[in-house]
This record gives C-alpha cells, structure tokens and sequence, in this order.
C-alpha cells in the first residue's frame, strides 16, 4: 500500500504537471535524501481513484526472480482488494523453451498489455538497484514498453541509467526533477503557516537557510516545535550537509556509537 501522509503541504503546482503527464504511462520522480519524493507522489495518487501498488526495492530485488514474485504477490491482492480488476489475470507460471528471465518479462507485459482496467505500480528506491544486474534490467524493459492501462512511477535519488532522448520522443516518460521538488517561497510560507502564527517565526529566513529543500524545513519544524526559539538556528541546512554528515561520518563510526548516539538524540 501506498504510505500514510498526514498533514502535508498541498503543492497544486506539481500536482498540474503530474496530471498533464500522466498519459507519458511513465513518471520519474529524482531528488536528493528526503526531498518529498515519496510523500508527493502518495499525495498525488491519493487524490485519484486508480488501484495503486508501492513497491519498496531494496537489494534483494537486484535479482528480477524476488522482483517478478513481489510484483505478482503485490498484483493478487490488488485485484483481490479491487471488484473492478476480475478482467485481468496474473499468471502463476511461465512455460516453453528460451531464456528464463524473458519468459518472465513478456508473462508480465502480457498481462500489463491485456489490462481493462487503469491501475499504478510504484517503484520506490530505485537508486537500490545496481543497473548491471536483472532487477534493474526488469524495471528498464517495462518502462520501455508501452501499456494503456499502465501508469509507472519511478522515485530515485540518481537519474537512472535509461535512453532518455528516446523515451522523451516517444513521449513515454516524464521527469520531475530535485529543483521542481524544492518547496518555493510561497509553499514554505504555507508550510509554516501554523507555526509562524503561534511562535512568530519567520517563513523567509527559513527558506534562505534551507534553499526549500523539504527535509530540512521539517527538521527545522521540529526544533522549533520543541526549542521555540529561531536564534539557535543553522545559517545552512542543506541536503548536502545533510548527505555529508550521514555519509561521510555517521556511516563510518563504529556500531555501538551509532547506537549511543541514536539513544542519546531521542
């Protein structure tokens, strides 16, 4: 299912090019660590009517045998929790000569091709995936295909490896990029609309220290919310930083003081 988001920051202008795209059958969605990618997309698809499965990748799903098995597990109880689905059929099995991992890819674009109603498969975490093995390989020859009842989104940290110029000429994929998923001036303002009103803070200076990058208004949100006081404040808060940190420092300390230090912060 897709995840809960409560009280979001309605962004009507992102919303307007996710509709105008739609019919691309492809969206992919790249931005940066906790950039809204997950949270805009479940708000968008939250407001249509159209059977939604989230697939959450993780490595196990570089091999496209656990990736094909969790799209099948994933179709069932969509059609099961769906009345309108008993028109398609998910196929239990893939027989005759050839090469295994093809067989599978054309059972699933058969399937996807026969579709007589419209549903949305998301693919979350893409950037888990390492683009040389078969689970990438899988997600790749899907969006190259073309299905009409089919709308694929695509959420990653890293533009994938896909022939771009071609999918976009053949008007098969759309790309929101990490500069449109950027909150602007006005939807922070939005964003701490309630906040601004109980502690008199400033939504401007905020957005100065954050460049609108969406983890960094929330962290901000929730210092506030318990600090209540704006001077004690970063001059910057980035994703950067944020990927600097996490990365370069956390990453590499040793277990027992990642666990002290998650102690502590709580």
């Amino acid at each position: 299912n897709p995840p809960q988001i409560l009280n979001t920051v309605e962004r009507p202008r992102l919303f307007r090019l996710l509709e105008e795209n739609e019919d691309r059958g492809n969206i992919l969605v790249v931005g940066q660590a906790a950039q809204g990618k997950s949270t805009l997309t479940a708000s968008f698809l939250r407001t249509g009517k159209v059977p939604v499965l989230w697939i959450s990748l993780t490595s196990r799903e570089n091999n496209y045998l656990k990736l094909y098995e969790k799209l099948l597990q994933g179709l069932c109880s969509l059609k099961q929790g769906n009345a309108s689905a008993g028109q398609w059929q998910v196929p239990r099995n893939t027989l005759g000569a050839g090469e295994d991992r093809i067989r599978h890819y054309e059972a699933l674009s058969a399937l996807f091709g026969d579709l007589k109603e419209r549903i949305c498969i998301v693919f979350d975490d893409l950037q888990v995936l390492d683009e040389t093995l078969s689970g990438f390989e899988l997600i790749q020859y899907l969006t190259e295909s073309r299905y009409d009842n089919l709308l694929m989104f695509l959420l990653s940290r890293n533009m994938p490896g896909f022939d771009f110029a071609r999918l976009r000429m053949n008007r098969q994929l759309f790309v929101l990029e990490n500069d449109n998923l950027a909150f602007t001036r006005d939807e922070t303002r939005e964003f701490f609309k309630q906040t601004a009103e109980e502690l008199r803070i400033d939504p401007e200076r905020i957005y100065e220290i954050t460049g609108g990058w969406a983890g960094g208004l929330t962290l901000i949100s929730e210092s506030i919310r318990q600090l209540k006081d704006m001077d004690r404040l970063p001059a910057r808060l980035s994703a950067d930083l944020f990927s600097f940190f996490s990365q370069e420092i956390y990453d590499r300390l040793d277990p027992s003081v990642r666990q002290f230090l998650m102690t502590a912060s709580v």
